[in-house]
């Protein structure tokens, strides 16, 4: 089956999956700094 033939509803219903789309996976960790090192090599 080419590529362009497939959509994730057709791949949900053939082999049975499901999706969850949870709003706010990560509502719930505190936001944190990055080091200076980690913004350097970034940078």
């Amino acid at each position: 089956m080419p590529y362009s033939d497939f959509s994730l509803e057709k791949v949900k219903r053939t082999f049975q999956l499901t999706t969850s789309e949870i709003v706010d996976l990560f509502g719930n960790v505190p936001d944190l700094q990055c080091s200076p090192l980690l913004t350097e090599i970034l940078r």
